[in-house]
């Protein structure tokens, strides 16, 4: 097993190079004073958003495993920057060798017999910076630092009970009706004891179609290295959509469809947002 750094190194290590980042790129970006004073960002916005994502999938194992994952979202937005914090409770059915990570699922040791499992999940919060292109022909940036906190269940299998963190940039470019976007992330995972793991590089490829102001629908190909040895990587489809409803609600219904054995085999979700 090699060796971790602790979670303040990880945390400094993941700010520093955020911080990097930023500064270099706002150096050849300098973000424009009409953007950022446009009315369709608002100086502050308060949001919190809820719903369920679940998903079934055998893992290469035996027996499927059912998760559940009931997320409570709180966000506030202030100019350029978003700061969120997530709180789920989990319930899980299936092998006990088989727990919930930060990506995903790990497969670890040679249970088999299906059990259920529940609980609170692994609290994340995460802090992002949002650079506007000075000019139009450039996509919007983010850059965001997220930071999991071990408060799942280890013995349940809730969770790792190790701190992760994350490196993540995303990639917008509007193009009238028609967005793509893209995602890059980097995890720095923690390493419980008699389990080993490293650390993870995930990407998203994708594009949301505006029918109108009130409905959206987008596909995108979402791929993840798995912290453990024991699977490969992670392969699956979203298709979603996005329906607003008045100027404060949205309902977001989703399918995940697995392409690989570390990804599910099949999972529908549904967020439901409320922003000020």
């Amino acid at each position: 097993m090699r060796a971790k750094a602790p979670i303040r190194q990880h945390l400094l290590e993941a700010g520093c190079g955020l911080i990097a980042i930023v500064t270099a790129i706002a150096a050849a970006w300098p973000v424009h004073a009409a953007e950022a004073a446009t009315p369709t960002r608002p100086a502050s916005r308060l949001g919190v958003s809820t719903g369920f994502d679940w998903s079934t999938g055998d893992y290469g194992e035996s027996l499927s495993t059912e998760i559940w994952y009931v997320p409570l979202n709180v966000r506030y937005e202030w100019r350029h920057w978003l700061f969120r914090v997530t709180l789920p409770y989990i319930r899980v059915t299936g092998p006990g060798n088989v727990v919930v990570g930060g990506d995903g699922v790990i497969v670890a040791g040679t249970q088999t017999r299906s059990e259920t499992r529940d609980g609170v999940g692994d609290v994340i919060a995460g802090v992002t910076y949002r650079l506007d292109p000075p000019l139009p022909a450039l996509p919007y940036l983010d850059f965001t630092v997220k930071a999991k906190f071990p408060t799942a269940s280890k013995s349940a299998g809730l969770g790792t009970g190790e701190f992760d963190t994350t490196l993540q940039l995303d990639i917008t470019k509007p193009l009238g009706s028609f967005t793509p976007f893209a995602t890059l992330a980097y995890r720095f995972v923690g390493d419980p004891p008699g389990t080993p793991l490293h650390n993870t590089l995930a990407a998203t490829l994708g594009f949301d179609w505006r029918f109108t102001r009130e409905l959206s629908a987008g596909l995108y190909y979402g791929w993840r290295q798995t912290a453990s040895d024991s699977l490969g990587d992670a392969h699956d489809l979203v298709p979603y959509a996005s329906w607003k409803v008045g100027r404060h609600l949205t309902i977001g219904p989703y399918v995940e469809v697995g392409l690989s054995t570390a990804a599910p085999d099949v999972g529908v979700g549904l967020q439901l947002g409320f922003r000020q």
